[in-house]
């Protein structure tokens, strides 16, 4: 979908555990602030068909039961928090049907809650990986502890990649947006070997920075530290990270999104990570 198409429209995947809970709590934070529309949305999971005579009459109570609480949560947001709310229920696979109904809906940001790799629930737990690759708009991935607070320092993963630019424009858009330092941190090898990059380097990177009046700091990394992600972790603890900002890489084991992607999203200090699908997300939304 084109950004032309895209709408002020903050989606939140909800299965009413405590991680989306807090989930929704951070989306009506950014609404706020974006002066954005909510949709909750709840995938009501297909029962299969040798068992849907025995599951017909639970599955019509649960339906309901789904209907009546994301009404219930859409009514107290928009008189108390004064946000325009509304909820979409989707009968299927939660990995096809959420991104499809961001398409649907047209929303330009989505904010998920997840349990981490245990204590796996409908849509959260070690699956995220697969919803953010079927999804054509940025995910901001929290956790059951991440309380919102203000955006004031982001930290920024670079490879120095061709698809850093589409990372690079969305982390300027949010600098910018909420008027917040930003943080650079990368591999020193990256840097070191620039022919082995496509299209981008770390000057051509610094000086959009400082072209779009952008404070911003640089941690390069030992080439030989195995610990990148440990490392970029502490850093984040250090500078007092209030978000991380990653775009989604493969990885031949996990092949929906890189083991490195995982452990930041799961991050032990729980800071929520603002994550693309670089191929789908090359440029801002500006509403």
């Amino acid at each position: 979908m084109s950004n032309t198409n895209k709408k002020n429209i903050i989606l939140v995947p909800v299965d009413f555990s405590e991680a989306t809970d807090i989930a929704i709590h951070s989306a009506i934070e950014l609404a706020k602030i974006f002066k954005s529309e909510l949709i909750l949305l709840n995938i009501f999971e297909e029962t299969p068909v040798d068992e849907a005579a025995r599951k017909l009459m639970q599955s019509q109570f649960v339906y309901r039961d789904i209907m009546k609480r994301l009404q219930s949560e859409s009514e107290r947001i928009n008189k108390v928090e004064n946000i325009k709310t509304s909820f979409l229920v989707k009968e299927g696979n939660i990995f096809d049907h959420i991104g499809k109904a961001a398409e649907e809906i047209g929303a330009y940001l989505m904010v998920m809650g997840t349990h981490g790799v245990k204590g796996v629930q409908h849509i959260t737990g070690s699956y995220f990986g697969k919803v953010i690759h079927g999804t054509s708009i940025p995910v901001i991935v929290v956790q059951k502890k991440s309380n919102y607070k203000p955006i004031k320092n982001i930290l920024l993963r670079l490879d120095l990649s061709k698809d850093t630019k589409a990372i690079e424009n969305w982390a300027i858009h949010y600098a910018k947006y909420f008027n917040a330092n930003l943080h650079l941190v990368m591999m020193d090898e990256f840097n070191n070997f620039p022919s082995l990059v496509e299209e981008l380097t770390l000057p051509e990177i610094e000086a959009s920075l400082k072209q779009n009046g952008i404070t911003y700091t640089l941690k390069l990394l030992p080439v030989n530290d195995s610990d990148f992600v440990k490392h970029l972790l502490i850093h984040a603890n250090y500078i007092d990270a209030d978000l991380i900002m990653i775009e989604q890489k493969k990885d031949m084991d996990a092949f929906i999104i890189g083991r490195d992607e995982q452990a930041i999203i799961l991050n032990q200090q729980q800071i929520p990570v603002f994550c693309i699908n670089p191929l789908l997300n090359p440029s801002p939304v500006i509403f």
